[in-house]
């Protein structure tokens, strides 16, 4: 059982890396798709393609790591949650939408397969948060294979990396000018 769900995690951490960087190399690029899709109003559409790619890419290192999995999975379900009914929406409204599931590194058209493709994704999400309990590190992390034993190292390696990406990101945001959306410029034309 360790080993198919060590698979499954792998899957998984995989897909959401993949998907969260491509994203991160270009976040204005993601943030217009998520609007494209009129699902939420402007301003959470905004956030929510602000805050998804670096959520992703922790979800996916603990993932990959064997930190916190059970967390990490049930995000992911929610997270995967929420691109299925995007996606249902704007199938069931006939639009021909890029799903940018992988930011621009491949084009794909919104369509039955992307929606089977994250139904299982879904289903392994799932599988894995039902199947496991609240271990901070699990027996096949690579952290228990070099000898960490302590289980609140858990917590605190999956603590650091959040709080390292969310860093990351707000001194990104803060020290480039053109992805700041409302300087003082814009906001003076606006008024």
């Amino acid at each position: 059982m360790t080993i198919f769900v060590l698979l499954l995690s792998l899957l998984l951490g995989g897909t959401f890396l993949v998907s969260a960087v491509s994203k991160l190399r270009h976040p204005k690029g993601f943030i217009l798709t998520v609007l494209e899709y009129r699902i939420l109003p402007l301003y959470l559409s905004t956030l929510y393609g602000i805050i998804l790619p670096p959520l992703e890419l922790s979800l996916a290192l603990f993932a990959l790591t064997g930190i916190m999995l059970r967390f990490a999975t049930i995000m992911m379900s929610l997270l995967l949650f929420s691109f299925i009914v995007a996606i249902s929406v704007n199938i069931k409204r006939e639009r021909n939408l890029d799903c940018s599931c992988f930011g621009v590194l491949k084009k794909r058209p919104l369509g039955k397969t992307l929606l089977i493709q994250d139904c299982v994704l879904l289903g392994v999400a799932i599988f894995i948060s039902i199947t496991h309990t609240w271990v901070q590190i699990e027996a096949w992390s690579i952290f228990r294979l070099i000898g960490v034993k302590d289980d609140t190292f858990g917590f605190i390696a999956a603590a650091s990396i959040a709080i390292i990406l969310c860093l990351i990101l707000f001194l990104r945001r803060c020290f480039s000018q053109k992805n700041i959306p409302f300087s003082r410029e814009k906001l003076s034309a606006r008024f």
